[in-house]
């Protein structure tokens, strides 16, 4: 009986460390360059790519990069719809767009290292309506993004 009842307590302390040692599903999208991590929910796997540009007009905009819905891989790229963009900017032209209320902001302020301000910008709308799948899809990944909890600056 003692036997059964150790070894009930051995598979019990077992289970109770292998929850604890569940790693965690979720993916992260790393930036060595500009030195940020985005972690990204598990239900996106498969559905977005990341396109990176400089801006050759504006040498504040350091890079930008655009988060792509692709929904599945069948999708046209003409297709493919922004879920958000991050900018890295240069912290002194960051300060003096943003000083300048009578223009749209070029987006909500993530955090800043050094000389570098980083920066989201965010679609308006759906834009494959909220009725499609591709929308429903959309709506869902979108949601599922929380910047404020999910964007690091390393």
């Amino acid at each position: 009986m003692k036997k059964i009842v150790s070894l009930l307590g051995f598979v019990s302390l077992l289970g109770l460390i292998m929850v604890g040692c569940k790693s965690n599903e979720n993916s992260f999208y790393k930036n060595g360059d500009y030195a940020f991590q985005i972690e990204i929910p598990e239900e996106w796997e498969n559905k977005y790519t990341v396109l990176e540009d400089k801006d050759e007009k504006n040498e504040n905009i350091k890079s930008q990069l655009a988060f792509l819905y692709t929904g599945d891989k069948n999708m046209k790229e003409e297709d493919r719809a922004e879920l958000f963009r991050i900018y890295v900017l240069d912290k002194n032209y960051w300060e003096e767009i943003d000083k300048n209320k009578e223009e749209p902001p070029l987006g909500a302020y993530l955090g800043e290292k050094g000389e570098l301000v980083y920066v989201v910008a965010t679609p308006q709308s759906n834009p494959y309506g909220e009725e499609t799948e591709a929308g429903k899809d959309f709506d869902k990944m979108y949601k599922l993004m929380d910047l404020d909890k999910n964007f690091k600056i390393n």
